[in-house]
């Protein structure tokens, strides 16, 4: 339980500094913690499903949205967790390219709403 609650703390963190970067305009920054946040999320889902066999972090979309339909209870709600999870943890502009205003904002409204509900999930108030 311990290590579930260190892992939704440091994704709000990721979250937070997410949020900052945002309005500093240092939109890779925040792309770049909203990927973090992810991989915190998905050491939380890890530690809070002991019993799902297998690594979280090599789970596609499918093993993912498994795993996570123990904690959701309903399979389209937890195979659109898996994917915004993967979405969001291979949020890396390629080299030369500019992350927009536009996608920068959807990321973190993205990351957000799977903050709150991974968290609800777990049943960990951040």
């Amino acid at each position: 339980m311990i290590r579930l609650v260190t892992f939704i703390k440091y994704a709000g963190i990721h979250l937070e500094e997410a949020r900052t970067a945002l309005q500093a305009e240092n939109l890779e920054k925040a792309a770049a913690s909203c990927s973090d946040m992810a991989v915190a999320l998905v050491k939380a889902l890890d530690s809070a499903l002991p019993y799902v066999t297998g690594d979280f972090m090599e789970m596609d979309e499918k093993g993912l949205g498994r795993a996570l339909s123990e904690l959701t209870g309903s399979l389209n709600a937890a195979r659109n967790m898996a994917r915004d999870i993967l979405e969001l943890r291979n949020l890396k502009p390629c080299s030369g390219c500019q992350l927009t205003r536009r996608e920068a904002e959807s990321a973190f409204l993205k990351a957000d709403r799977l903050f709150a509900s991974i968290s609800e999930c777990c049943a960990v108030r951040p």
